[in-house]
């Protein structure tokens, strides 16, 4: 599994995955797919409102903050 994805398992106080068996493995790491390929549709479904007068790529993170209902 990826570090990173277990990192922020542990910061939500997910179990640890040395305790848990291979489907909990495969479901967090699927878990975390679906987050990050729903991320990147997002992005994308919004690309012209993320670029600014000139041109320039401007990353809104109120996009995402706003589409998980996060604060």
């Amino acid at each position: 599994m990826n570090q990173r994805i277990k990192e922020l398992a542990t910061e939500a106080g997910l179990q640890p995955f040395e305790d848990c068996g291979p489907g909990y493995v495969y479901k967090m790491e699927k878990f975390a797919e679906l987050i990050v390929k729903d991320c990147i549709k997002v992005v994308y479904d919004n690309v012209e409102v993320a670029l600014d007068a000139t041109g320039n790529v401007v990353f809104e993170d109120e996009l995402l903050k706003k589409h998980f209902g996060v604060e």
